[in-house]
């Protein structure tokens, strides 16, 4: 018997750039922390499980002055077609041209539970807030052949990371949701600390019983 499964990866066929962030998780009790914002009508939100490049998922963006939820896919079109671009690093995101429309007028927030990163082993670890049942990850979207599109900041990780990557999505504080949808604040966020998370790997406390 078995008793170290290894969960796969994401499939990196389909994925032109991957630094990290290529799989999060959204848990049923996370629509009762982000209630507050209305969903757009048909948007067909509320799912949960494991999200994945090139997927719909709910994200909170800024319409008609107010933040609201609503369905987008995870992934920029690469260039000639080929690939997805689901990361952006948030040290050099104003300075890239695929990336400099959506940094000063598509912010978002996609909303998770936690992510997943794989270690040097192949195991999947989750990542998540210890106190809270929200993170906020950075996003940016863009139009491509009249279709909305999110993609992923990322910084360089803090402490929780260590051993597993050196990058890290870029998280927003509840509390500055605000300013990263709304203001010039955004900037200040993008080198802001990020909070310590805790790990969990999977199947390494499994019951022989």
């Amino acid at each position: 018997m078995n008793m170290n499964p290894r969960i796969a990866g994401p499939d990196l066929r389909f994925i032109k750039t991957i630094e990290m962030c290529a799989r999060y998780f959204i848990e049923e009790d996370l629509y009762d922390a982000i209630a507050e914002y209305p969903q757009e009508d048909g948007a067909g939100l509320r799912r949960t499980g494991d999200i994945r490049p090139s997927e719909e998922a709910p994200v909170l963006a800024v319409k008609d002055e107010c933040i609201r939820m609503e369905s987008v896919r995870w992934g920029y079109p690469g260039i000639g077609g080929k690939g997805l671009l689901i990361n952006a690093r948030a040290e050099s995101v104003e300075e890239k041209y695929s990336f400099s429309e959506g940094i000063r007028k598509g912010r978002i927030l996609i909303p998770a539970s936690g992510f997943y990163e794989w270690d040097p082993s192949k195991n999947r670890v989750a990542f998540r807030h210890p106190k809270e049942r929200a993170l906020y990850l950075a996003g940016i979207t863009g139009l491509f052949s009249g279709e909305k599109r999110f993609t992923i900041l990322t910084r360089e990780a803090n402490s929780s990371m260590e051993g597993i990557h050196d990058r890290m999505p870029l998280l927003i504080p509840k509390e500055r949701i605000g300013d990263w949808l709304f203001s010039e604040g955004y900037r200040e966020l993008l080198g802001s600390s990020m909070p310590e998370l805790s790990a969990f790997r999977e199947y390494e406390q499994l019951s022989l019983f």
